[in-house]
């Protein structure tokens, strides 16, 4: 049986061991080091839309994983929204569809900021 982490006794005490995980985030850093090179390397600018379809792939990647299948359509038009992208075009946008794009958005752009309870109920 698989658990959320916060079903789990001991959340929120993250404990970690760096030894274990140095290796791991090494290698995807430099991926993502590679992979940002060879993008900047065709010309692409890592501009809004970019940001645009990342954040639209985490979304329905994230929902697949609560066994929820989202239309793509519709969390692109909630991200470009979000994102004050164009709209004009795209389809309606699903109410949690726009929750989603919300608490994704608010983990990833303020991720400096201290992870509250308050936060995190907000998420739900």
């Amino acid at each position: 049986m698989h658990l959320y982490v916060w079903q789990r006794k001991s959340w929120p005490e993250w404990r970690w061991q760096d030894t274990r995980l140095i290796g791991p985030l090494a290698k995807a850093r430099l991926c993502q080091g590679r992979l940002l090179g060879k993008i900047t390397s065709l010309g692409f600018d890592l501009s809004q839309d970019v940001r645009a379809e990342v954040l639209t792939e985490e979304t329905v990647k994230t929902a697949a994983i609560e066994g929820e299948s989202l239309s793509r359509e519709s969390v692109r038009s909630s991200v470009a929204r979000r994102l004050g992208l164009p709209t004009a075009g795209l389809s309606p946008v699903e109410r949690h569809v726009d929750g989603l794009v919300e608490t994704l958005l608010d983990a990833t752009g303020k991720m400096s900021e201290p992870l509250t309870g308050e936060r995190l109920k907000g998420w739900q």
